[in-house]
């Protein structure tokens, strides 16, 4: 099961990884989920990350922030 986030504009987003160039690992956030591979979709969200949205609703993924 891959991890859906629902915006405030109820727009669903999922969360991909790809290896990148280098031999790391890119994570992004898409909308429609049929454009990537099974694999690629993750079931959980990376340790360290969260999801944020912004006041336009765009959501991002970004590194959780110490308070």
């Amino acid at each position: 099961m891959a991890v859906v986030y629902i915006n405030r504009q109820k727009e669903e987003h999922y969360l991909k990884s790809v290896k990148a160039k280098n031999g790391k690992v890119r994570h992004y956030v898409i909308k429609n989920k049929w454009k990537a591979q099974f694999e690629e979709l993750l079931s959980e969200v990376p340790i360290g990350f969260e999801f944020y949205e912004f006041p336009n609703a765009r959501v991002v993924l970004r590194q959780k922030t110490n308070p």
